[in-house]
């Protein structure tokens, strides 16, 4: 009876391929910054290949161990891994996240031990850093903050096949230190997730959880995101980074009336990276970390659909329309999607469904309730309507002069259901049999509540009464009602534990 030991050793090789989840994870696994789904990195995506090669000694000689991934939530864990781990499973990681919680992050040195770390790990090929990392910013220093962390890239080779690189902490310095430090030592660096701080940033003398008269500094976002660029090609003799993907996270308006730099920020990505692919730059309320818009279109249907830019300003000039937009910004031609968030607005306004008032009388609600739940479906079938026809308009228009994009979104700030949440409104641009492209609008937009887009992690630091900061996240329910357990203790897995090497050495 044919069994699986009959199949060629290709074939078992591709069976192990796939059994592995991480083939099925694209890579960059990381979205724009207002996404705040779950990471896609995590130590079970092997599980289903590990048990494929413990069937059999051929098995296991066939099907190599690659695809692994490491997450990083607790030091000890860090350093047990800079100790004991395997060298055969070191070399089979490819992704890598870390999420150091305050109080961890705290006994972390964190650029000579980043470093120390990641040089073990040869095939790593995407790596995300976000929380809080340790740093002299966060616990004192006594000169300025900008040059409290010299960087000095190490004299060994590392990062040497990592494609993928995201980087969002919560201390604006080490923001844009970071990746001066990760970026130029990776000859194949293609999606690149980074903030920047382009604004005056006011940090007490002793820290930036500390307190004390500010200290006043000054960061241009323009300049930060060049010299990455320029020390890249440094490092790479003189070649200029190609990357495909890129998500910015950018400041928000100036709020003494100087001229917002978002417009003079995209003109300079699109000129220092004419074969990107895919950009996306998010910007958050300065308080609340609430997402904001990046570009308001506001659409006036006449004869045919008009469309003006509303309070866009780009060195100096004010386009109007978004022809002048996007012939300001010289988008390149290879840009396949572009999401600075585009908020669109028409002359409707949105119908919203009325809660039920303690103001009403019982008599009052079911008698109008017939009515008042008709009125609300005609005059939403409507405004949708002109919602979806005038956003068809706009994105032809941005297929007029960006034909080279594939699919886009709108924004619309508030929903039927709450003012304070979002509907993102998908588009894709779709060829038929005669060869003509044109934009289809999605049916139903996705839903989007206000705390997902927001910066979750900043809004999860909190800074006690003696100036000491600590991780602060509201308890998580799941659909049962019940309290949803740390990501690190499914399944009864303790996060103590040696989790990802000590499995692995029997099967290595």
């Amino acid at each position: 009876m044919p069994s699986l030991l009959d199949l060629e050793d290709e074939t078992l090789r591709l069976i192990g391929q796939y059994t592995n989840k991480d083939a099925h994870i694209p890579l960059p696994s990381f979205g724009p910054h207002w996404e705040n789904f779950r990471s896609e990195i995590s130590h079970k995506a092997a599980r289903d290949l590990l048990s494929f090669r413990s069937t059999c000694k051929r098995v296991n000689g066939v099907c190599r161990l690659e695809g692994l991934h490491l997450r990083i939530t607790k030091w000890q864990k860090m350093s047990r891994w800079m100790s004991n781990a395997p060298r055969e499973v070191e070399q089979a990681i490819r992704r890598i996240h870390i999420c150091l919680p305050v109080s961890d992050s705290a006994r972390f040195s964190s650029f000579f031990g980043l470093t120390t770390f990641l040089h073990r790990f040869d095939n790593l090929e995407e790596l995300i850093i976000h929380g809080c990392l340790s740093c002299s910013h966060m616990y004192g220093y006594s000169q300025d903050p900008s040059s409290a962390n010299k960087l000095r890239l190490p004299e060994y080779s590392f990062l040497s096949n990592l494609k993928s690189l995201s980087v969002d902490v919560i201390c604006p310095f080490c923001s844009q230190d970071i990746p001066k430090l990760l970026v130029p030592p990776a000859p194949r660096m293609k999606h690149l997730k980074i903030s920047l701080a382009g604004c005056q940033i006011e940090v007490p003398p002793n820290g930036l959880f500390g307190t004390g008269s500010p200290i006043s500094i000054t960061s241009d976002a323009i300049t930060c995101f060049q010299e990455i660029l320029e020390e890249w090609s440094k490092k790479n003799n003189g070649s200029r980074l190609d990357l495909r993907t890129l998500q910015l996270r950018y400041p928000p308006r100036p709020e003494d009336g100087t001229e917002d730099g978002l417009g003079c920020m995209i003109q300079k990505v699109f000129e220092f990276l004419p074969n990107l692919e895919e950009f996306g730059i998010t910007r958050f309320d300065g308080e609340q970390e609430d997402l904001v818009a990046g570009f308001i279109i506001v659409g006036r249907q006449k004869s045919t659909w008009q469309f003006q830019m509303k309070d866009l300003e780009i060195d100096g000039d004010s386009p109007s329309s978004i022809h002048e937009l996007i012939s300001t910004l010289h988008p390149p031609p290879s840009l396949k999607r572009f999401d600075p968030v585009i908020v669109f607005k028409t002359h409707l306004t949105q119908p919203y469904y009325r809660s039920v008032s303690s103001f009403q009388t019982r008599s009052d609600f079911y008698s109008h309730r017939k009515s008042s739940m008709k009125s609300h479906r005609q005059s939403s079938l409507v405004y949708e309507n002109s919602l979806k026809e005038g956003m068809t308009a706009a994105a032809k228009a941005l297929l007029e002069m960006i034909p080279s994009l594939e699919r886009g979104s709108f924004w619309e700030q508030g929903t039927e259901w709450s003012k304070k949440d979002w509907n993102l409104w998908e588009w894709e641009n779709v060829t038929d049999v005669t060869g003509i492209s044109r934009p289809f609008i999605a049916d139903v937009p996705i839903r989007m509540s206000k705390d997902f887009v927001s910066c979750q992690d900043r809004r999860t630091i909190k800074i006690d009464g003696m100036g000491m900061a600590y991780n602060h996240v509201p308890m998580q329910v799941d659909a049962d009602g019940e309290e949803m357990e740390d990501e690190g203790h499914e399944d009864g897995e303790d996060l103590d534990d040696d989790e990802g090497f000590v499995g692995l050495t029997f099967t290595a």
